[in-house]
């Protein structure tokens, strides 16, 4: 009964032996013929002066059909050269330069790109603005408290001088917030259309931005006059106060409403000088306080009893 069971575990053990050995003799015997095929290869730029730059890079990679027996094949599939592309040529080979880094086993049937043309000239350093392309917009009930500010503000570009003059800021990638409600803070990168030319002292900005909830809010400000002469007859201004409508944050509404350097004036030299009968008030907004959407009424004001000095 025993050899009974044993029988179909020795017959599945000998099967998948038999499988193996197979597969084995397949592999070997596979490894062992010839084929070609195509890889990629990296290239690596070097000897190339401080003070000089190239108007287009080489590619970073070539394309490269090679013949070889499996085994060799399968070596350089796991162990690919860098092809070194010297700056000092004004040509390069990529035919030859590859052919001297395959081993000896790998024969080179074709390359592509065959040959690239290095277009030098002198190299130029200059700092430029950096361009934020941002928008960001906030739900209507809420408002900018602190505007979009990039960090740092300026870049140091480096590359071939004909194209360095031409530069005059650096653009970052568009970005766009919708429904901002608190903060943000992100790194944003710069952008590059010039495939690498330009070398960049940096690579991201740091993005910041801040909203918060809004109110709107109403004051009346008395309007002051400035600069009146001692001994003048006194000037009245109709109205005498003007009502000052905004949004302001929530956290900041007492501010607003309080604050003793949220002024309307207007000067005594522009009141004598004016010939319309009416005059526009200054408004200083307090210190500290984000307002949006400011409104005065009314805009302007009458005054009256305007006498020459004593």
């Amino acid at each position: 009964m025993q050899a009974w069971h044993e029988a179909p575990a020795r017959r599945g053990l000998i099967i998948s032996m038999c499988l193996f050995f197979s597969v084995l003799l397949w592999f070997f015997s596979s490894i062992a013929e010839t084929y070609t095929r195509e890889i990629l290869l990296e290239t690596e730029l070097e000897n190339l002066r401080a003070d000089e730059a190239l108007r287009t890079l080489p590619p970073k990679t070539v394309r490269a059909e090679v013949e070889a027996e499996g085994m060799h094949l399968l070596q350089l599939y796991y162990n690919r050269p860098i092809i070194r592309v010297s700056a000092d040529a004004a040509v390069v080979d990529f035919e030859e330069s590859v052919r001297s880094n395959l081993p000896p086993n790998i024969q080179l049937q074709s390359v592509w790109p065959r040959f690239v043309p290095l277009d030098k000239e002198a190299r130029a350093t200059r700092k430029v603005p950096i361009d934020a392309r941002v928008s960001i917009e906030v739900p209507p009930t809420h408002g900018l408290i602190e505007q979009p500010t990039i960090s740092p503000d300026s870049v140091v570009i480096s590359g071939p001088v004909s194209l360095i003059d031409r530069i005059d800021r650096w653009r970052t990638e568009v970005y766009d917030a919708r429904g901002l409600k608190d903060s943000l803070v992100i790194r944003l990168p710069l952008e590059d259309t010039l495939g690498g030319v330009v070398a960049l002292g940096i690579r991201s900005v740091a993005l910041r931005a801040r909203a918060a909830e809004f109110t709107e809010a109403s004051r009346a400000i008395e309007v002051m006059i400035d600069g009146v002469p001692s001994g003048a007859k006194t000037i009245q201004l109709d109205p005498p106060a003007v009502t000052v409508r905004f949004r302001v944050p929530l956290s900041q509404f007492d501010r607003a409403a309080k604050a003793l350097d949220f002024l309307a004036s207007v000067t005594y030299d522009a009141i004598r000088s004016d010939t319309t009968g009416y005059i526009v008030p200054r408004l200083d907004l307090p210190m500290g306080v984000v307002m949006e959407g400011v409104e005065v009424t009314p805009s302007r004001v009458r005054y009256y009893d305007l006498l020459e000095d004593n």
